[in-house]
């Protein structure tokens, strides 16, 4: 996987991370849904009690994602109904509360062609996929779209 071009972090970053700059007004967070290159109707929720990807509905709080800045160009993502974070700290992708220090929490962008990323791991660097069905986190091969995520707002 290449790293992420400086001009796309800035774009994923600052579509993912808006609610940043909102830091310390009362504003409302920014959320933005993230979506699977390889299933079209897959985003990434916790609708059933875990993380999945599935089709979701317009006003479904489960799907929808705060990017929180956690440093050095990787971010934790912070569920808007539950307030969890998505993690691989015991092995599967999980989503629920996570200490500050946990690298299994944190994740990067890495550009595949401007429109699409591979949302990779801090602690494991292995990727985000839905590649045998349910989200999984493992080592992934060039090409595969069941891998690439795209934002929508």
């Amino acid at each position: 996987m290449a790293s992420v071009s400086i001009d796309m972090k800035s774009r994923i970053m600052a579509a993912l991370a808006a609610a940043l700059t909102l830091a310390g007004t009362a504003a409302a967070e920014n959320y933005v849904w993230l979506k699977n290159r390889w299933k079209t109707d897959a985003y990434i929720n916790i609708e059933p009690g875990y993380v999945t990807a599935t089709d979701v509905e317009d006003g479904w709080q489960s799907a929808q994602w705060s990017i929180i800045d956690a440093g050095n160009g990787y971010v934790w993502i912070k569920n808007r109904w539950k307030g969890c974070y998505v993690h691989i700290q015991y092995g599967e992708v999980q989503c629920s509360g996570v200490e500050r220090g946990w690298t299994s929490a944190q994740w990067r962008a890495v550009n595949i062609d401007g429109t699409y990323f591979y949302l990779q791991n801090r602690w494991k660097s292995c990727a985000l996929n839905i590649e045998q069905g349910p989200v999984v986190c493992t080592a992934v091969r060039n090409g595969w779209q069941s891998a690439m995520w795209t934002i929508e707002d």
